[in-house]
C-alpha cells in the first residue's frame, strides 16, 4: 500500500439531522485464546451484535513483563472478516494459506475468513522476551451470505499507511476503512463500514457523519468521553440512534481521550454463530465444523505454533487433510470473476500479490430483515453468549455473560 495522506478537517456542511445516544453499554470481561484478558462491550446479552459488527474486544493496554505476554494459537474460522488492529505490542500472524506476517504498533491485518481458514495470531519471540506495553483491538465484521464462500485472503497496513486528519484543536483521526474527515482508509471493505480512531485533546473534539439507517456507535478506549452531550465512561460502548446523521464526540476539558467509532450497512440476514464460524443456518454451521474436522480449512505450516502454546485440540497442523483441499474444490459464492471493486480498483488499495483481484461488490443486501425477522434456529438464544464451543474441544468465547464479571 502507497502511503495515505494527512489532511486538515474540511469545512462544516450544513447541519444535518442529528444523531442521540440510544444507550449505553458497559463491557463484560473474559478471556481469550491462551487465557488473556479482554475488555468486551459486545457480544453480550445486553448486546447481541451491532450488524454488520459481531465482536468488539479490548486487550490492555496492560505493561507485561518478560514472557507474560500471550496470544491466540491455531485456530479456525469462517464466514466472517477479523481486523486486528495492534496499538502497542507485536503480533505474528500466521495461517494455512503458509502466510506469515508481523502486526506492529499502529497496524493493522484485515482478515477475510470467507469459506474457511485456519490461523493463529501470537507475540513475535521479541516482544515475549522483552515484554512492554501491550494493547490492540479485535473486531469481527460479518459477511453478507452470496460472500461467506469467497477464498480467504488478507489485506496489511502499516502505521504509516494508515491516513490521519487532523483537526484544529489538535485532535486527530485515523481512518482504518471508510472515509470521513475528507481522508478514506486503505481497506477494501464487502460491506460498507467506517472504522475510525479518534485522538482527542484535552477539551477536544471531532465531528463525524454517518448515513442514516446505518448502525453507529462510540467505544471510550482510554479516558471518559462525551458523545452527543452524553457522558462515556472509559471502557463503554455508546450506541447511536439510526435516524440522524451527525454527531460529535468530546473529551472533557483537562484530558485527552482516545474513541473508537464503528459504523457500517447492516446486512439484515439471519445468523448462526458457534464459536469461529458465523453462518446463516445451523445447516451450514454444522457443515462448517465437519470441514474443519475433516482438514478442508487448510492445515498450519510446520512449526508454526509458539513453542509452549500447542494448536487446538483436533487442529490438522501436521497431517495431511483428508478429503481434498480448498485448492481441489471450488467455494460456494462468486469467483473473483464476478466480483467489482466499488470506488478504486484493488492496486489502489491492497498489496500487490497479496489479495484476489476484484474482490468487493457494488450491490449491497436488503436491510429490510431485523434480528426479530430471525428464527430461533438461525439465532443464538437470549440469556447466553451467542458465542458457543468450537469443534476443537476447549471453549472459545464459550463463558456466559454470568460467568463473567462487569467493569
Amino acid at each position: 500500500m502507497t502511503a495515505p495522506p494527512t489532511a486538515a478537517t474540511p469545512p462544516t456542511t450544513p447541519a444535518s439531522a442529528p444523531r442521540t445516544v440510544a444507550r449505553v453499554v458497559r463491557p463484560l470481561h473474559a478471556h481469550e485464546g491462551a487465557g488473556f484478558p479482554v475488555r468486551r462491550p459486545f457480544p453480550t446479552e445486553e448486546l447481541p451484535l451491532l450488524d454488520p459488527f459481531l465482536m468488539l474486544d479490548q486487550v490492555g493496554p496492560t505493561e507485561l513483563g518478560p514472557g507474560e505476554a500471550k496470544g491466540a494459537p491455531a485456530h479456525p474460522h469462517r464466514g466472517f472478516e477479523t481486523i486486528e488492529y495492534v496499538l502497542d505490542g507485536a503480533v505474528a500472524n500466521t495461517d494455512s494459506r503458509g502466510d506469515r506476517t508481523v502486526v506492529r504498533a499502529g497496524g493493522v491485518q484485515w482478515l477475510t475468513a470467507g469459506s474457511g481458514i485456519v490461523h493463529e495470531s501470537l507475540p513475535t519471540p521479541e516482544f515475549l522476551a522483552s515484554g512492554g506495553r501491550q494493547h490492540m483491538f479485535q473486531i469481527w465484521v460479518n459477511l453478507p451470505a452470496r460472500h461467506k464462500g469467497v477464498p480467504p485472503y488478507s489485506q496489511d497496513a502499516d502505521a504509516s499507511e494508515l491516513p490521519v486528519a487532523v483537526t484544529a484543536d489538535g485532535s486527530s483521526v485515523t481512518l482504518l476503512a471508510g472515509s470521513s474527515h475528507g481522508v478514506t482508509g486503505p481497506f477494501a471493505t464487502r460491506t460498507p463500514v467506517l472504522v475510525a480512531h479518534a485522538r482527542l485533546a484535552p477539551g477536544g473534539h471531532a465531528e463525524f457523519t454517518v448515513r442514516a439507517g446505518h448502525n453507529a456507535a462510540v467505544y471510550a478506549m482510554e479516558g471518559a468521553a462525551v458523545v452527543g452531550g452524553e457522558p462515556l465512561p472509559d471502557g463503554h460502548l455508546a450506541v447511536l440512534t439510526r435516524d440522524g446523521e451527525r454527531f460529535a464526540v468530546e473529551a472533557p476539558p483537562g484530558a485527552a481521550a482516545d474513541v473508537l467509532l464503528l459504523a457500517g450497512e447492516p446486512i439484515g440476514e439471519p445468523i448462526a454463530r458457534s464459536g469461529p464460524f458465523v453462518m446463516n443456518t445451523a445447516a451450514e454451521l454444522q457443515q462448517a465444523e465437519e470441514d474443519f474436522a475433516r482438514g478442508l480449512m487448510g492445515r498450519m505450516p510446520t512449526g508454526g505454533t509458539q513453542a509452549g502454546q500447542t494448536p487446538a485440540d483436533g487442529l490438522p497442523s501436521d497431517r495431511t487433510p483428508a478429503g481434498p483441499t480448498p485448492a481441489d474444490r471450488t467455494p460456494a459464492g462468486p469467483t473473483p470473476a464476478d466480483r467489482v471493486t466499488a470506488d478504486r480498483t484493488p492496486t489502489d488499495r491492497t498489496p500487490a500479490d497479496r489479495t484476489p483481484a476484484d474482490r468487493v461488490p457494488t450491490d449491497r443486501i436488503p436491510t429490510d430483515q431485523t434480528p426479530a425477522d430471525r428464527t430461533p434456529a438461525d439465532r443464538t438464544p437470549m440469556g447466553r453468549t451467542p458465542m458457543g464451543r468450537t469443534p476443537m474441544g476447549r471453549t472459545q468465547m464459550g463463558r456466559t455473560p454470568t460467568d463473567r464479571t462487569p467493569a
